[in-house]
């Protein structure tokens, strides 16, 4: 699992938390136990810039985004790129599942906010309260 400073996490302790230094240096000390992954949600994608679009069975969540030079999905062609986030909606026993684009990976908070920042060199606005 790819966490970073500046990402939410739900810490079995301490409840939501915004990953810090301290936080990431108890996750090296192997007590990846302690935290899971924050599930996405509707109000977080639209506070973010994402469009929503209902197309029956699935409502798409995407951004447009400017990328980066510096960013690893950086080409001489490709100015802007879209994030694609997908909520397949009559799977009840998956309710809140979002997946990235259409290869059925499930993305979490923590990983929205990897991608976003490794597509664009700007963190996402994310506060306690878009996660609540």
């Amino acid at each position: 699992m790819d966490i970073r400073e500046g990402n939410w996490v739900k810490d079995k302790n301490s409840g939501i938390t915004q990953v810090d230094l301290f936080y990431l240096q108890r996750i090296i000390g192997n007590e990846l136990s302690s935290f899971e992954p924050i599930r996405l949600n509707r109000n977080i994608l639209i506070t973010n810039g994402f469009v929503e679009t209902d197309k029956g069975d699935w409502i798409f969540y995407i951004k447009e985004c400017i990328i980066d030079p510096a960013s690893p999905y950086s080409t001489t062609k490709k100015k802007t790129m879209p994030i694609t986030i997908l909520l397949y909606k009559p799977n009840e026993q998956y309710e809140n599942s979002y997946y990235l684009g259409l290869v059925n990976q499930p993305i979490f908070l923590h990983n929205l906010q990897n991608l976003h920042e490794d597509v664009t060199g700007v963190k996402m606005n994310i506060s306690k309260e878009d996660i609540v």
